[in-house]
């Protein structure tokens, strides 16, 4: 009954998105996206590639913390940053359950992670990357800070009581880091990583959000739109929830009808043309790598193995 309902509230916003989207690119003189894409100078296109890169570093690192954390500590950085990227890159273009969870549990058990330590690696990664997202849209909320007119449609009251409970959960977060609280999640008997790990995860989980932003508004800036960095990055925090609810993959049509009713009429071709390049070098070029990574990752763990079980035998 729960699946069939989810199915049914997706379908009812993907069709919503769809509809809005056409509307708002029914408009659209094409001709100027064409023209828009020539206006991109190449040290933009690189500058957004390398933003990208430091993005799915610090994507990876919750890994590389997590293990830290819950073991086995023989899962070294370089195994840990090449086995993330795959899955986080397939994450963001197929969806978590398939990216997130089933490649994981294939690349890690394959690195001999005993199959029962993935799911918390998981929710590890989970929380270090959302902690980050709640405290930059909590004191967003909160704060108000310029720029960030995007959030207009929300009433103040509403946003003052979504950023309170927000700051809370963090300093609540906080607190169960420090005394290094052990419960039941579930099926997962969780323990809290240390108060320096949480505060660093909390830290780099921020700047990864930023950065998201920043990568749009590169292109945003680039072609003169009205958008600013702040709104950018709203936008994607608004679009990074709605696209949960919706459970479209790759937020597929959320980010970009977002975009294009934060910025005038009279951009639209300039934003369609920003966010292509933003799905181009955030989610295309990663998958891109991603899936022959893979297969090559596949054929260098299955030699590992056979050479390891040669090994036993002599």
């Amino acid at each position: 009954m729960k699946n069939k309902i989810v199915a049914v509230v997706t379908v009812i916003f993907f069709s919503i998105a769809a509809y809005l989207f056409y509307d708002r690119i029914s408009a659209i003189d094409f001709e100027d996206v064409k023209q828009g894409f020539s206006l991109i100078r190449p040290s933009v296109v690189i500058g957004s590639i390398l933003l990208v890169i430091l993005n799915f570093l610090v994507l990876t690192s919750f890994d590389y913390f997590a293990f830290r954390n819950f073991g086995p500590r023989f899962m070294t950085y370089p195994k840990t940053i090449v086995s993330a990227f795959i899955c986080y890159a397939l994450t963001l273009n197929i969806g978590a359950f398939v990216g997130g969870l089933g490649f994981r549990y294939r690349i890690y058990s394959r690195w001999h992670v005993p199959t029962k330590t993935v799911p918390y690696i998981i929710a590890s990664s989970i929380i270090s990357n959302w902690s980050g997202y709640i405290l930059l849209l909590s004191g967003i909320f909160l704060f108000k800070p310029e720029g960030t007119e995007a959030m207009r449609f929300i009433p103040g009251w509403v946003m003052t009581l979504i950023g309170t409970a927000g700051i809370l959960s963090i300093v609540g977060y906080l607190y169960l880091c420090f005394k290094r609280y052990r419960g039941k999640f579930g099926k997962l008997d969780f323990q809290f990583p240390t108060l320096t790990a949480a505060a660093i995860q909390l830290v780099l989980s921020s700047i990864q959000w930023l950065i998201l932003g920043l990568i749009i508004y590169l292109y945003l800036h680039e072609l003169g739109t009205s958008i600013n960095y702040g709104e950018s990055v709203i936008t994607i925090l608004m679009s990074a929830i709605a696209g949960i609810i919706t459970h479209i993959p790759a937020g597929m049509g959320v980010i970009e009808n977002l975009f294009l009713h934060v910025g005038e009429n009279s951009e639209a071709s300039r934003i369609l043309v920003a966010l292509i390049c933003y799905r181009t070098v955030y989610y295309l070029l990663p998958l891109m790598i991603a899936i022959p990574s893979y297969f090559l990752l596949e054929l260098y763990q299955r030699k590992e193995q056979l050479g390891g079980h040669y090994a036993k035998q002599s």
